[in-house]
């Protein structure tokens, strides 16, 4: 039943050694002042996400925004232009527009 033991009485006598009893003995928590600081940390993070999340706008993290600041799709100017077109692939300039084009020289990004 057992592989590695030859009788059932050192299997179940194993948990009573003494080698058993000191290394329970050595085993405690040693990171007390790192939990405490991460307990802080996560605190401040949960603060620093409700004020984001409360005073901010979260949108602006995943819908397009034009050159000029305007997002795309939600500000007055253009409410009816919800996707970002990058006209050229040389800089990270968006332009909002209705449709995206089939090619830069379709010209309907104005």
């Amino acid at each position: 039943k057992y592989m590695f033991i030859e009788d059932p009485s050192e299997a179940k006598s194993v948990f009573g050694r003494q080698e058993v009893q000191e290394v329970t003995g050595i085993r405690e928590c040693t990171d007390i002042p790192f939990l405490l600081l991460f307990a802080v940390a996560m605190a401040l993070m949960y603060t620093l996400h409700q004020d984001a999340a409360h005073k901010g706008n979260i949108i602006r993290l995943f819908e397009p925004v034009d050159f000029e600041g305007k997002l795309c799709g939600f500000d007055e100017e253009v409410r009816d232009m919800p996707l970002g077109f990058y006209p050229s692939p040389y800089n990270d300039m968006i332009v909002c527009v209705h449709s995206c084009p089939k090619a830069a020289a379709d010209g309907i990004y104005n």
